[in-house]
């Protein structure tokens, strides 16, 4: 969703988006003098987007979405994540789905880096075009909340994987083992602009806290 514009994170869904939805119906219903107003300010406001994430536990070509195979998937001993190397803090997640969620980041990853790429492409022309100009500070670069908000939804299983993959790419959890080091980068990618809501989650994670799943 290109002209997305509204919250990430923890504020996605929230009264700011009711409100800002609100505002672009009524800036349509204005009439042409009060849209010449309202260009000027929006200008100065690009429109940040959002990546929409829907993930089902129903593969058309297995089988293995039936109780017995959910039940199975979820009737193994946690393993021990390691959250913070400094404070020894861990977490317990549930393994399959933990490697789930790594495979689930690594399949969207260039969809979401090219957007991030593509932010940082724009803000390196700015800077360049105004090497001759005024000095221009850090401030001005893009900050990482302004950068496409990335909402995931699933259902039982894939609702886990999500609240897992969301965890990882606020940098929560560290990305699953790999013999890939550059895939490290991916846990706290998209912090503060990370959300999830999970229908019918089952436990797959304890020892952390988010305030970006929505679990019903």
């Amino acid at each position: 969703e290109p002209k997305y514009n509204g919250g990430a994170g923890v504020t996605h869904g929230g009264i700011e988006d009711l409100l800002s939805f609100a505002q672009e119906e009524a800036d349509d219903d204005d009439d042409s003098d009060s849209a010449e107003t309202n260009s000027s300010t929006q200008s100065t406001s690009s429109q940040r987007g959002r990546f929409i994430i829907i993930l089902s536990d129903q593969d058309a070509s297995s089988s293995k979405h039936d109780l017995p195979y959910i039940i199975s998937t979820l009737d193994v001993p946690p393993i021990r994540v390691e959250v913070n190397s400094q404070s020894n803090k861990m977490a317990s997640a549930n393994g399959p789905l933990y490697r789930l969620a790594g495979s689930l980041i690594r399949s969207i990853g260039e969809v979401i880096d090219m957007s991030d790429k593509k932010d940082d492409a724009e803000a390196g022309k700015e800077l360049s075009d105004n090497e001759s100009g005024p000095s221009v500070t850090n401030d001005t670069q893009k900050h990482p909340s302004d950068r496409p908000a990335i909402h995931i939804v699933g259902h039982s299983l894939s609702a886990a994987v999500g609240a897992l993959a969301a965890s990882i790419l606020d940098g929560r959890l560290p990305m699953p083992a790999s013999e890939d080091s550059s895939e490290k980068r991916w846990s706290g990618f998209a912090r503060d602009r990370i959300s999830a809501l999970c229908l019918g989650c089952p436990p797959c994670i304890s020892g952390i806290e988010v305030d970006f799943i929505t679990s019903i």
